[in-house]
Order: structure tokens, then C-alpha cells, then sequence
């Protein structure tokens, strides 16, 4: 039964990269799309020049992830601050309803949340799995959630109050 599985993974796989190739192929001409690849690739000097052209930050794949998005999933740091830095929107959802700050919980990306903290992201927007930031924290990597709760000890404290506040009037 694992080999089927197996087989059937990899067809899908390979399914999705052709996908992929077909809609960068079809794409390649726009410079909005051309964003998110570059953020995939962690190529900052070309990234630098759309920017500076006045690219769409926020410019979204079928799956409704922007280049932030890529950026922290793939630990591309330099170009996550470049995209902060821009103007790119930290508060977008993707099509699951995942903020780039979930992401960076899910990615266990510190550095990321570090920036988007700092750069005011909310952390009480929940995904379509009714789920937030806290959801996502990997407690069984104690120094991970440690670091973050004791970075940001008050927002901790404001996510345990509405937590507790919602559990308690079933919000």
C-alpha cells in the first residue's frame, strides 16, 4: 500500500510542477507575477528593481499566498524585510485564511515573526480552521514558543485574556 502512495505522491507532484512550469510559461511577460518567482528564488537585486519600478506587493498565487508569503516559507530573511520595508500588506489572508504570520508559526521562521511583530501584525486573525498565531506554535520546541512568549510577554498575556474570555462565552 505505501508504494501506490507513493506513486500516486509523486504523479501528483510532478502534476504540480508542470502546472507550474505552464503558468510561469504563460505569465512570465507580467511584472506583477514575476514578484512571487523572485521571492521563491531569494533573488533580492531583482527584486529590488520591481520594487523600485513600482511592482504589486501584494499580488497573490491561485493559492492566494503574495511574495511575503514564499519569502517566509522558504526562509528567504533578506527579502521578508524588503517586503516588510516596501509596504507589503502583513495582515492578507491566503485562500486556507493563513496570514504570513501564521506561516511563520507554521515554518517555525523567528526571524520572520520577529519582523512581523514588529511591523504590527495581529495575532488573534484566525484561519478558516478557526486557528491563530498561538495555535501554531510548536510547544514541543520549548526554546521556539519560549523565545516568542518571552520576547513579547504582554501580547502573550492579551492572547491568554481573549482566549480564555472566548472559551469562556463560546465566541
Amino acid at each position: 500500500m505505501k508504494k501506490i502512495c507513493g506513486w500516486y505522491h509523486l504523479v501528483n507532484i510532478i502534476y504540480d510542477m508542470k502546472n507550474f512550469l505552464q503558468y510561469i510559461k504563460e505569465n512570465s511577460s507580467s511584472k506583477d507575477e514575476d514578484i512571487i518567482t523572485l521571492a521563491k528564488s531569494g533573488k533580492i537585486k531583482k527584486l529590488n528593481e520591481l520594487i523600485k519600478n513600482g511592482v504589486d506587493l501584494n499580488i497573490t498565487d491561485k493559492e492566494g499566498n503574495t511574495a511575503l508569503m514564499w519569502a517566509i516559507r522558504l526562509f528567504h530573511l533578506n527579502i521578508v524585510e524588503k517586503l516588510i520595508n516596501s509596504g507589503a500588506n502583513i495582515f492578507i489572508k491566503n485562500n486556507i485564511g493563513n496570514t504570513a504570520l501564521i506561516l511563520a508559526a507554521i515554518n517555525e521562521n523567528l526571524d520572520a515573526i520577529n519582523l512581523l511583530i514588529v511591523a504590527g501584525a495581529d495575532w488573534h486573525i484566525k484561519n478558516m480552521h478557526n486557528k491563530d498565531f498561538f495555535d501554531y506554535l510548536n510547544y514541543e520546541s520549548e526554546s521556539y514558543a519560549k523565545d516568542i512568549i518571552v520576547k513579547y510577554p504582554e501580547k502573550y498575556k492579551e492572547y491568554l485574556i481573549k482566549k480564555e474570555a472566548e472559551e469562556k462565552y463560546n465566541l
